[in-house]
């Protein structure tokens, strides 16, 4: 947290907040603070790159957050994140290999 404070800027509230996130994602549980579309963005693509393992936990984190903002009283659907986790999980589905594309195809 000090180092996105100090490094980066981040007030350590939002700092604090952005860890938070991240390790729910990694976890594949649900968060309730609010994440701009290019923070999701980020931290998708970053998990993609370096933590690949963890990225359906990171995009069903997501999909629950978006699930759980849209039902607080004020809350509303956010279409343009939607959008966005949803192309997330259509990678998912995508197959990741050689041989899996490969099986789909003969499919």
């Amino acid at each position: 947290m000090q180092t996105l404070y100090e490094n980066h800027g981040v007030n350590e509230v939002s700092a604090g907040d952005l860890i938070e996130i991240f390790r729910s994602m990694m976890a594949g549980k649900v968060f309730q603070r609010t994440l701009s579309i290019d923070g999701t963005r980020y931290f998708l693509q970053r998990i993609e790159e370096e933590r690949p393992t963890h990225l359906a936990d990171a995009v069903a984190s997501n999909v629950k957050h978006l699930d759980y903002y849209e039902r607080l009283p004020t809350g509303h659907p956010q279409p343009s994140k939607r959008k966005l986790v949803n192309e997330w999980v259509a990678r998912l589905s995508e197959p990741r290999d050689l041989n899996a594309l490969e099986a789909a195809f003969w499919q």
